[in-house]
């Protein structure tokens, strides 16, 4: 194989567990928000906080060169997950 594309790849793979481990951050705090809302008795979806979060994240993505819809995309997964996370 290609020792460029390998060099990519190994690259790539680093990339991912930053991720990985980025989004086990986000889960931890999203537990601790699921108890601050429990507590309080709120609701755990926030429409007003969730449009924030697409507004912010469409104006980055295209800050940065990335498509906004995959962005968009992307993150819609993750704030479903984070919801389910907070029950």
């Amino acid at each position: 194989m290609n020792n460029k594309i390998a060099e990519w790849r190994e690259r790539i793979d680093d990339i991912d567990e930053k991720l990985l481990w980025l989004l086990s951050e986000r889960k931890k705090a999203i537990l601790e928000i699921g108890k601050v809302k429990k507590e309080n008795g709120w609701k755990i979806a926030d429409k007003k906080r969730e449009k924030e979060i697409f507004d912010k994240l469409r104006k980055k993505a295209f800050e940065s060169g990335l498509n906004e819809k995959y962005v968009v995309s992307l993150f819609k997964e993750i704030i479903k997950n984070s919801k389910k996370e907070e029950r």
